[in-house]
């Protein structure tokens, strides 16, 4: 399909011109591309823009094209362009298998806008800084831990943090041993968006059909099972989300 872009006078120190089609990019086949950016994304990306500049396109397995910008006063131009054109949502359905079909990073427009409202309330006033002091804390708590004197990996330590944010903020749960199985859930369930191992045979099979695999279905199941026991019992006031029944058992703001 044709298509016209208005580039930014500062990309390649040109003036402003019409693009016809999408911008170049890897010729290798679209299964290649999408192997490698399961493994090695951030190379697939660093590659591309040095060849092809800081416009270029990707195809992804089950995601159509892929057009990267890399040159800020783009990337602010797609950040603030009109939503009804740059549908977000539309590029992250991905995820919905994991995300489920509700939440805002796979909707747009007016579904995505009714989300938000819904998870607005809690993000305000006093609320937001009692929740800072509470990641405040648990960041403290968390560096404490960490080794001295030798190198470690950052990333799981920075993931940890996230995850325990995530339990004592989002659901409320501080401590025992229900805190230690949701934990271990939500690391096994965030495993399939990172883990190239399992990353994989999503971009492979695609997300109407990666349920289909027990071993995807089980780690989902399992997390919506811990959830909802969470969500049902009366939860602290400071948890950002509760169950409310008469919404139809959806988990909604506290």
């Amino acid at each position: 399909m044709e298509a016209t872009a208005t580039a930014a006078a500062s990309v390649n120190g040109h003036s402003p011109a019409p693009i016809r089609g999408v911008p170049p990019g890897p010729r290798m086949p679209r299964a290649l591309q999408t192997a490698i950016w399961s493994r090695k994304a951030q190379w697939l990306l660093e590659q591309s823009r040095a060849r092809f500049g800081e416009m270029f396109t990707l195809k992804i397995a089950y995601e159509g094209i892929w057009v990267m910008v890399s040159d800020p006063e783009l990337v602010k131009q797609v950040f603030t362009g009109d939503p009804r054109v740059f549908h977000a949502g539309e590029g992250n359905q991905i995820l919905r298998p994991i995300l489920g079909d509700n939440s805002v990073l796979v909707l747009d427009e007016k579904k995505h806008i009714g989300q938000r409202k819904l998870l607005l309330p809690p993000f305000h006033g006093e609320r937001m800084q009692a929740y800072g002091e509470k990641m405040t804390e648990i960041a403290a708590r968390e560096i404490e831990s960490w080794p001295t004197g030798v190198p470690y990996k950052l990333r799981p330590r920075m993931q940890a943090i996230t995850l325990e944010i995530i339990l004592e903020t989002v659901f409320g749960v501080h401590g025992g041993p229900r805190m230690a199985e949701l934990r271990d859930a939500l690391r096994e369930f965030l495993d399939l968006t990172t883990d190239p191992r399992f990353l994989l045979p999503v971009l492979a099979i695609g997300p109407d059909r990666i349920r289909s695999i027990p071993a995807f279905r089980r780690r989902i199941e399992r997390v919506d099972e811990l959830i909802a026991a969470e969500t049902a019992e009366p939860m602290s006031r400071a948890a950002i989300v509760t169950i409310v029944p008469a919404r139809g058992g959806q988990v909604i703001p506290a």
